[in-house]
């Protein structure tokens, strides 16, 4: 978003941006990824992954953008509710999905659980540093 300043007046400008927001959830597409922010206050259920999945896709669209998932705010998800939209993504095309982490244990433990429940054509990736992720992901950016 940006922000154009005229007279004492703030108009907010969106060019082409797509976003979505709700209480599991932040996401917009920033060059060609999806940044995801899991902001969620509990951990997230079946449930609750597929309806918000489904809101992404009214919102977002049915794209295969790679995903850059920021996990270091929200609680987590269960274990269906990862295999859940793992599958969901797959099944959509999605190339890849970089993991933002907090801690070197969340990192071990999170690579853990992947291979538990990846059965996907995806490429995961679990990093502590946000910008390495930003940029493993600029390789699966498809030119429109």
């Amino acid at each position: 978003m940006s922000a154009v300043i005229l007279s004492n007046f703030r108009y907010d400008i969106q060019i082409n941006m797509k976003q979505f927001e709700n209480d599991i959830l932040k996401m917009e597409v920033r060059e060609g990824i999806l940044i995801s922010e899991h902001i969620a206050k509990e951990i997230i259920d079946l449930k609750q992954a597929k309806e918000t999945f489904e809101l992404r896709l009214k919102h977002i669209g049915d794209y295969p953008y790679p995903i850059l998932a920021d996990a270091t705010k929200g609680k987590g998800a269960t274990l269906e509710a990862q295999k859940y939209v793992l599958k969901a993504d797959d099944e959509l095309g999605t190339p890849a999905i970089a993991i933002i982490v907090d801690s070197l244990v969340s990192r071990i433990f999170g690579n853990l659980v992947i291979n538990f429940v990846q059965n996907t054509k995806m490429d995961i990736r679990l990093f502590l540093d946000r910008e390495k992720g930003i940029r493993w992901l600029k390789k699966y950016v498809q030119e429109s």
